[in-house]
Parts: C-alpha cells; sequence; structure tokens
C-alpha cells in the first residue's frame, strides 16, 4: 500500500511528501527538503526504522527468510535508508514486525511515563494523561491490524514466507497467533502506565 492510500483510508495521520515513485524522486523528496531534511530547522524525523523490510544483498537481489529471491515484489526502500545513512544526524535501523511492535510500544511507555515527561515536554507545559496523548495512536489494537492485513490481502500483497495471500503473516496465522501476541504486547505496555 502507497502512504497516501494509508493516509486516504486514515491508517497514517499525516501524507508522506512522497510525490513521484522514482528512486531519485524519493531520495529527493525524503532526503533533502522532507523528512530528513538538514537544509532548515524543520526537521521532521531523525530516525528511520525500516520494518520487516527486505535488504538488497550483494548480488543486488532481495531474499526472504526462507532465501527465495523476492525482488519482482519489492519496494526498494532500502535506497531511502542508503541515503539518510549520509546526513548528519540520522539514525536508520530496521527491526522485524514483532520488533516494529516492541518498540512502539516501549516509546508509548516512555512517553507515558511520568518521570520522564518533564524532560520530555523540557519541563514546559501541564502533563497529560496517556489517553490524551497522540502516543496512544501508535500503539495498534487487533482490530487495526486486522484491518491493515486485509487491505494488504484485497491488495494480493503475499506473504513473503509462504508466498500465500491470506490473513497470515511470515507463514503464521493472523488468528490464533499474531492476534495473540498483539493483544499480549497491548496489555503488557497499557499495565505498565
Amino acid at each position: 500500500m502507497t502512504p497516501t492510500a494509508a493516509f486516504s483510508r486514515g491508517h497514517i495521520q499525516e501524507e508522506l511528501p512522497l510525490r513521484d515513485r522514482r528512486r531519485a524522486a524519493v531520495l529527493g523528496s525524503s532526503c533533502s527538503n522532507g523528512l530528513f531534511s538538514t537544509t532548515d530547522d524543520r526537521r521532521r524525523f531523525d530516525h528511520g526504522v525500516a520494518t520487516a523490510c527486505a535488504g538488497r544483498a550483494a548480488d543486488g537481489n532481495y531474499y526472504n527468510a526462507r532465501k527465495r529471491n523476492v525482488k519482482h515484489s519489492v519496494d526498494h526502500v532500502d535506497d531511502l535508508f542508503l541515503a539518510a545513512q549520509k546526513i548528519p544526524g540520522i539514525s536508520s535501523t530496521g527491526v522485524s514486525n514483532w520488533g516494529s511492535y516492541a518498540l512502539a510500544c516501549a516509546l508509548y511507555i516512555l512517553n507515558s511515563c511520568e518521570t520522564h515527561g518533564p524532560y520530555l515536554r523540557k519541563a514546559v507545559g501541564p502533563s497529560r494523561a496517556p489517553e490524551e496523548q497522540s502516543w496512544t495512536q501508535a500503539l495498534l489494537p487487533v482490530i487495526k491490524e486486522e484491518k491493515m492485513l486485509g487491505i494488504l490481502v484485497q491488495h494480493k500483497v503475499q506473504s513473503a514466507v509462504s508466498g500465500i495471500m491470506g490473513m497470515e503473516v511470515d507463514g503464521l496465522p493472523f488468528p490464533g497467533v499474531h492476534a495473540v501476541m498483539i493483544q499480549k504486547l497491548m496489555d503488557i505496555t497499557t499495565g505498565h502506565v
């Protein structure tokens, strides 16, 4: 799904400034004057996190966990991360799908923690309850995750491991495996606040 489609369906709150899918345009709009801009004081992000993305191998191809060449079915998002590495002050990393959930949960806990609140607000302004903060949106409840997976199925996106177009992630079924794990992470995270 493109960022524009995700925005139009309400899955992300702000449309990303990618106007052209060609490699040079993506790198230019994202790095030079967009997401990772260093030309002014309005840098929007200083960290890039690739979630469960296939990276280019030394031979120029992309492989999944089963060592199958999936070059034909991946976006070359690694070009963005390679370009971002050359910008001072930008950190980039890659995480698995479970790593992205854990990262979202950790950010939620950090930004909802009363102890860290004054540091994050730079001691300016009153603290707010977790449910009043936009960080609550970073947590993906099971129902929202199920809807996102349903959209991928509608667009005929295949599981990178099994190649099946269905309600599964990495060859594991959404109901009974992923849904249960997501709910456990949500329960643990919201229980710490």
